[in-house]
């Protein structure tokens, strides 16, 4: 008897307990939880933890949860960090979770000396550290504590494509400018030229995009993408005449639309109406051509007019936020105050974090 219960506990311990591989699958489970929001099963991350208490990946995320709970359980998390550090010499995020952590408690120092030691680790994971140390430093030199600059190197364009848009999200245009500028034209590939032409719009280096997309005209002269990017790079940088021969013979909804802007640049109402008006009789061009076709008029000093183009437009689109929020500006501008305040609360109703629509309304009240 005791050996068929010795036997069965062991059965039951064996197949009962979870694998090391789906205690971790489901911690990962919970991490993406808290991650998006979410409430998150924190029994279970326990009972992962006591199970596998020389798993620092587990250790990690238990200090990850701890760290985004509300409130946030600061101590508990550095506890599981301080354990994964001492778990594993090699695995980068236990000192970037430390490092985070101490940054978030003031001992900013510390916490920059932990996050290069995460760098260290990082090998081809160093852009999530990257991304980290965009996100908490305040001055340069805390991000250089964290990240050597004799260690960036000149980025390829693959990589500069990839960084510079990760340093605008991080609010550093400056360095985001720095990249897109290194970056060698020499020999690059038609998907290197149109990710330097994305990187470069995106770091306000429109002279670098237009290179990068001209190039690509000069190897392919009928791409039409192509040409419509950089007329849309000349049409922001005022250069009618560029972006004019760049458009020739074109007669797609965008390239309407750009000359109709340049249009506008140039105050050629005439010129501007006739293309909102073949705008219109366009059958992909949407809502699109109605808010045109008003920007136009109202432009041209007819807000009234704009207002019923707009009606018209609502007609077909009745669920358009944008057309139903530049009617409400324009029916503000004319004096129609409870026409205005409709119309914006008829966009609060569809989005309730309109800020425009918002703002409307305390100006209306």
């Amino acid at each position: 008897v005791v050996i068929v219960l010795i036997g069965a506990t062991c059965l039951a311990f064996a197949y009962g307990s979870p694998t090391l591989d789906a205690d971790i699958a489901e911690v990962d489970a919970q991490v993406a939880r808290i991650a998006r929001g979410e409430a998150v099963d924190q029994e279970l991350l326990k009972q992962a933890a006591r199970r596998r208490p020389s798993n620092a990946h587990i250790a990690v995320a238990n200090g990850y949860v701890a760290e985004l709970s509300t409130p946030p359980d600061y101590q508990a998390a550095a506890r599981h960090a301080a354990r994964a550090l001492r778990l594993s010499p090699q695995l980068m995020d236990a000192p970037l979770l430390m490092g985070r952590l101490l940054i978030k408690r003031g001992v900013r120092a510390q916490g920059f000396a932990e996050l290069r030691d995460a760098w260290s680790r990082a090998a081809d994971r160093r852009a999530v550290v990257m991304d980290q140390v965009l996100r908490l430093a305040r001055t340069p030199q805390e991000a250089l504590t964290a990240v050597p600059r004799d260690e960036l190197g000149r980025p390829d364009v693959r990589e500069a494509g990839r960084l510079a848009p990760r340093l605008l999200f991080h609010k550093r245009p400056e360095r985001a400018a720095e990249v897109v500028r290194s970056i060698d034209f020499e020999d690059a590939s038609t998907e290197a030229l149109l990710t330097i032409a994305e990187a470069a719009g995106r770091a306000g280096g429109e002279a670098q995009a237009r290179r990068a997309l001209q190039a690509l005209l000069e190897a392919d002269p009928h791409n039409t993408a192509v040409r419509l990017r950089l007329a849309r790079l000349w049409v922001q940088a005022g250069a009618a005449n560029e972006a004019e021969a760049v458009l020739r013979n074109m007669a797609s909804t965008e390239a309407r639309l750009l000359r109709l802007q340049l249009a506008l640049q140039r105050q050629d109402f005439a010129a501007a109406r006739a293309q909102a008006k073949a705008l219109q009789r366009l059958p992909g061009a949407g809502a699109q051509a109605w808010m045109w076709s008003a920007r136009v008029e109202a432009g041209d000093g007819h807000p009234t007019r704009a207002i019923t183009i707009l009606g018209q437009g609502l007609a077909r689109r009745p669920h358009d936020v944008g057309l139903r929020f530049y009617r409400a500006q324009l029916q503000a501008r004319v004096g129609r105050i409870q026409e205005a305040r409709r119309d914006a609360a008829a966009v609060l109703r569809r989005q309730p974090k309109h800020r425009g629509a918002q703002a409307l309304l305390k100006q209306l009240r």
